[in-house]
């Protein structure tokens, strides 16, 4: 019957339309509710954010410097419930150029969702000044190659080194005691405890590091989302640009100091046992074909150099 045809049409129109209607409501409360999460997300970091440089007076304080975003440096101690106790107990504050980048980094891309949370001007220029002192002082000044560490001046090699602030501190404070501290641990039977403690002493020797190609690379992809940043807020890449005055080097070094495992000189041609091992199939393959190579690797320092 056609009438009996229209009202069906008719309740399947209805029923579309009130699911149109539910779905907008669901989606409006989904959208709200991801901004809400945004705006405390925002809060949260802007208020982690270190309002003023403390200076490594142990135990008073540690170094932490205005504008970092903080991290912490944990032992990867694998075993029963006392392990992890200690992973989570033993930590140290650290300050480094790479948190900061890349959080501030995050903190630019909630422009692409919503304009309304977005970080402050502030919050962004006092990281942007925090990561303008973390530009390797062995190469000249503005220049746009990055360390991990703060450095600190060694006078014996006529360079500049970096190294976390508070862990090497403390180690070195350390060592004057530490024989007072092992009998101690071992008495009262925590002889395990001295083990960690003496592994962490040694794992500083390896945290004495040149410059970096990561930082270094954040930093350039952090400059050109500031740069295109500026139809919200100009000044940010502004304060950025004043430190980056030589972007070009960055390309240059990075040329310079890639693994090219088929060149002749040694300088480019050596990379260490784990990544050659990992890649070497690749590298099989590539001489094979009589490929060149050219590829980026982390350390702004070739063997020449570091000797």
């Amino acid at each position: 019957h056609p009438y009996s045809y229209c009202y069906e049409i008719m309740k399947v129109f209805l029923v579309s339309v009130c699911l149109l209607c539910l779905f907008a409501v669901c989606s409006s409360t989904i959208v709200q509710k991801t901004d809400e999460v945004i705006e405390k997300l925002r809060d949260i970091i802007a208020q982690s954010q270190v309002k003023e440089t403390k200076p490594f007076d142990p135990p008073f304080s540690y170094y932490e410097q205005k504008g970092v975003y903080p991290s912490y440096i944990h032992e990867n101690l694998i075993g029963g419930p006392e392990y992890e106790i200690l992973r989570r107990a033993i930590k140290f504050y650290d300050d480094n150029s790479f948190v900061t980048l890349w959080i501030s980094s995050i903190l630019l891309e909630i422009a692409r969702f919503n304009n309304n949370v977005l970080p402050s001007d502030k919050q962004l220029i006092d990281a942007i000044e925090a990561i303008s002192t973390y530009h390797d002082k062995n190469h000249p000044i503005n220049d746009s190659i990055l360390v991990f560490w703060p450095q600190t001046f060694n006078q014996s090699t006529d360079v500049w080194y970096c190294e976390p602030v508070n862990l090497n501190g403390l180690v070195k404070d350390f060592e004057t005691f530490s024989k007072y501290v092992k009998t101690i641990l071992e008495d009262i039977g925590l002889s395990k405890l001295w083990d960690i403690i003496e592994f962490y002493v040694f794992l500083t020797n390896a945290f004495v590091i040149p410059a970096d190609f990561d930082d270094t690379f954040i930093n350039v992809g952090f400059g050109a989302m500031l740069k295109n940043y500026q139809t919200i807020s100009k000044q940010p890449y502004q304060a950025w640009l004043q430190n980056n005055t030589n972007l070009v080097h960055s390309m240059e070094a990075l040329k310079k100091y890639a693994y090219k495992p088929f060149s002749k000189e040694v300088d480019n041609n050596l990379i260490d046992p784990r990544t050659y091992y990992y890649m070497r199939d690749f590298l099989y393959e590539a001489r094979a074909q009589n490929k060149p190579l050219a590829i980026a690797v982390t350390w702004v320092e070739n063997l020449s150099e570091n000797r």
